[in-house]
């Protein structure tokens, strides 16, 4: 029996040549083939920021045929399309698989740098029932400038997550489909929640 219902590799980039994309892709594979678990989820659409000039394809099928590439087959991969930041990784990887399928072990992958953040907003979206395991691969570039970043960013949303509680996604949905610049186009309703992400 494998370890984990699935491994979650988190998008960074719809550019095929990107690095960091490459390393969390290459660490996902790394831990399918040693059989922690037989699928993996490749999250992501684009970034948030990309809005206005979205990119022809999504971070999920990017990552996807370049862990196919490595030699992952057809039937291990599920994309989830829809996110364009972290916190939306992981509330549509909850609602969209993870509650459907009743999966409740899983490990999330991404880079050293963004490892604290993520762990922070999955904690905060999937909530105590939930299994997780974060396995970062080695980061892309000076660990110490992304850190900074990272929690300076991760500062800015807890701010704007003060009172909701672990693993109240509904709460979650009613921040993105009402106040957040990727789902919702109105500067005026957005712009506390953006300020939090950039």
């Amino acid at each position: 029996m494998s370890r984990f219902d699935c491994i979650v590799v988190l998008g960074h980039s719809a550019r095929e040549d990107d690095p960091v994309m490459q390393a969390r892709v290459r660490k996902g594979v790394e831990l399918y083939r040693a059989g922690l678990a037989d699928c993996l989820i490749m999250s992501g659409r684009w970034s948030f920021k990309l809005r206005h000039s979205p990119p022809q394809r999504t971070e999920a099928e990017v990552m996807r045929d370049y862990a196919a590439s490595l030699g992952v087959p057809p039937q291990a991969f599920l994309l989830e399309y829809e996110s364009t930041d972290t916190l939306s990784n992981a509330y549509f990887t909850k609602v969209r698989f993870l509650m459907p399928l009743d999966w409740r072990r899983l490990c999330v992958v991404t880079t050293e740098e963004h490892n604290e953040r993520a762990l922070w907003l999955f904690t905060r979206v999937l909530g105590p029932e939930y299994d997780l395991e974060m396995r970062p691969a080695a980061a892309v570039g000076s660990l110490a400038e992304g850190l900074e970043r990272n929690r300076r960013l991760l500062r800015q949303i807890q701010g704007a997550l003060e009172g909701i509680a672990d693993g109240d996604h509904d709460a979650i949905a009613d921040l993105l489909f009402t106040r957040h610049p990727g789902y919702v186009d109105d500067p005026e309703a957005t712009r506390e929640v953006e300020a939090a992400l950039l």
